[in-house]
């Protein structure tokens, strides 16, 4: 056994009677030893004295006393209403610059040589195309770039696009080449 598994042994009263004898001739002979003994005695005397027991009614009433004593304080002193609306403006600033770079940038109007919204007049002569289903967009592209035209609007709910050409010429142009079955378009209509 160790001496601190001995000392604790002593303390609770544990000790054979020859161990007891032994262990209070060396704490006799060691200072030091006895008084460890007395402060772990002190220490396990001050543990064993019993706290008074209070209800939950008698401990709100303290916490109540307390704050009355201390006053009603804010809950952080180190604020004021001027950091809040600091901080509220800063908040709205950031929310402004996010919506000015951001969201109108995409929500601006439309380049004029490029996509059109369907409310949109096109001054340009154009052909009204529904394409079949599986015609990919680089076969679509190429019918387009063979005749100058440009989709300005669709695809409508019937999956109808308006082509826009620089000319008239080549619009008919276009109207001719396209009527052949070339296998990617089901239906042409003029406008």
């Amino acid at each position: 056994m160790d001496r601190d598994d001995l000392l604790l042994a002593y303390l609770q009263k544990r000790l054979e009677p020859n161990a007891r004898v032994s262990f209070e001739t060396e704490m006799a002979a060691d200072p030091a030893l006895a008084a460890e003994v007395e402060v772990m005695r002190a220490t396990r005397g001050a543990m064993a004295e019993e706290v008074p027991v209070q209800t939950a009614q008698e401990g709100w009433q303290r916490l109540q006393s307390t704050l009355e004593r201390e006053g009603q304080a804010p809950a952080n002193l180190n604020r004021s209403p001027a950091f809040a609306l600091l901080k509220a403006a800063a908040v709205a600033v950031f929310a402004v610059a996010v919506w000015q770079f951001a969201v109108v940038p995409q929500i601006g109007p439309a380049p004029e040589d490029g996509y059109r919204t369907v409310s949109s007049e096109v001054n340009l002569p154009s052909l009204q195309v529904t394409f079949r289903g599986d015609a990919t967009i680089g076969d679509v592209a190429a019918i387009l770039s063979a005749h100058e035209g440009t989709i300005v609007d669709g695809p409508g709910t019937l999956g109808v696009f308006r082509i826009s050409f620089p000319s008239e010429a080549q619009r008919s142009s276009a109207l001719s080449d396209l009527e052949d079955p070339s296998g990617l378009i089901e239906s042409i209509f003029q406008d």
